[in-house]
């Protein structure tokens, strides 16, 4: 549904948020660490909140992302579906433990899914510099 691309092949990103068939949210990421597939795969430490849900019935709901981005290649992730805290984690790159550092970062949005379903997105970015 949303994703937070560095532009590699052959690994997911370092983001990737999926909505599973039951309507759960999934949290995703991979650390590259050399050519074609190589990766350590899965390595975001999600903490999941509460019961929330992604309905398919057409039902107006606000889906929010959080990302703080600390400008050495990590950043946080918060994940809100209705104003509700629903899933958090980061994405911390590790120096010296053979990853290959972002050098760039860029957002997508979609349904990339077998488990399709309807929908109308309408996005708002909104950036700010950290002090």
């Amino acid at each position: 549904m949303f994703s937070v691309h560095d532009g590699r092949h052959g690994c997911a990103p370092p983001l990737s948020i999926r909505v599973r068939s039951n309507g759960k949210i999934y949290l995703e990421g991979d650390y590259k660490t050399g050519p074609g597939e190589r990766c350590r795969r899965d390595v975001l430490k999600t903490k999941y909140l509460g019961n929330q849900r992604i309905k398919r019935d057409g039902t107006e709901q606000k889906f929010r992302v959080d990302l703080d981005f600390n400008g050495k290649g990590a950043f946080g992730i918060e994940v809100y579906i209705n104003n509700a805290l629903t899933a958090k984690s980061n994405y911390k790159f590790e120096e010296g433990k053979g990853y290959i550092k972002s050098k760039k970062f860029f957002f997508k949005h979609g349904v990339y899914s077998r488990h399709m379903f309807a929908f109308q997105a309408t996005a708002k970015f909104k950036m700010r510099k950290s002090r």
